[in-house]
């Protein structure tokens, strides 16, 4: 038997609020609480299998993010690796508003999962780096620029562009909170030259960004592409950091139809790097400051 340890969680009652739940976010704490009081108690994984009636494979899933996570699973491995029933009674109670939606499932007609599980990550972030070389970030579109993005997509109905534009206008509601996360956006030059939806949306959008710019919590660089050193990125790169829950950083990648999350600081430093190495391609955000609105003056 395994000395009683107390549990130390993040707090997570902003996470647990009905307006702001968020379910794949107290997974994802209870999926790391799991492996570090594992591995602090020195137990394997095919031993927490053994005890719990399972594979190892099925606490691997457990561990990473939650998936499978029940409340006899919970129960059962913390009571193995020595915590308190009262801290179990805690982890079990999270597990039972794991069911209960976070406000974007009311969306799901036009919400890929990738798409659900970013939308749940960034809302528990506090920083969110971010490099576009195409668009403006939906947390910064105006509604007519964020419909002209909806357009463009694929097979898509006037119906759902209207959703999809409610959506994105809802995500917003996130930079704007008085817990906002720290947004730090770098954007490519090249933007300033996408039709944008035409002259009047396009400018518009970059008094929105100007605007944006100007808040504390917002920094707003474009990058200038002035040398053959400039790192080739092609796809655009979300930096997403946790530093109140513990979390792994997480990066998110996006393409046409998918989207990859990777974890953890090997996983995650290359992507940093490349957010750093393109700083040196960077205007500084006064300047860019007077670029946008140059170029807004201008159409």
């Amino acid at each position: 038997m395994f000395a009683t340890h107390p549990l130390h969680l993040p707090d997570l009652d902003v996470f647990r609020e009905p307006d702001r739940h968020n379910p794949t976010v107290l997974r994802r704490v209870l999926a790391g609480l799991l492996r570090r009081r594992r591995q602090e108690a020195g137990v394997g994984a095919r031993q927490a299998a053994e005890v719990l009636g399972c594979h190892a494979s099925t606490v691997s899933r457990i561990e990473n993010w939650g998936e499978g996570i029940t409340e006899h699973s919970v129960s059962v491995l913390l009571r193995l690796y020595g915590v308190g029933e009262r801290d179990i009674a805690l982890c079990v109670e999270l597990v039972r508003e794991l069911p209960n939606a976070g406000w974007w499932k009311s969306f799901d007609d036009v919400l890929t999962d990738w798409f659900d599980r970013f939308i749940a990550l960034q809302e528990a972030s506090s920083t969110i780096r971010t490099y576009e070389l195409q668009l403006v970030p939906g947390l910064l579109q105006t509604k007519e620029y964020a419909t002209w993005v909806a357009r463009g997509k694929p097979y898509v109905t006037p119906d759902e562009v209207d959703r999809l534009v409610q959506l994105r206008l809802r995500r917003q509601e996130l930079v704007w909170r008085s817990d906002a996360p720290n947004l730090w956006v770098l954007l490519h030059e090249n933007v300033l030259g996408m039709p944008g939806g035409g002259h009047q949306v396009m400018r518009k959008q970059l008094e929105r960004l100007v605007e944006a710019a100007q808040e504390p919590h917002i920094t707003l660089q474009l990058t200038q592409m002035r040398d053959d050193y400039c790192p080739p990125v092609t796809n655009p790169i979300t930096y997403l950091r946790f530093d109140q829950l513990g979390l792994p950083d997480t990066v998110y990648l996006e393409d046409l139809d998918g989207a990859r999350f990777l974890d953890g600081r090997v996983a995650c430093d290359p992507y940093r790097s490349v957010l750093d190495t393109l700083l040196n391609y960077a205007v500084d955000p006064d300047d860019t400051i007077r670029l946008l609105k140059a170029k807004a003056q201008s159409l």
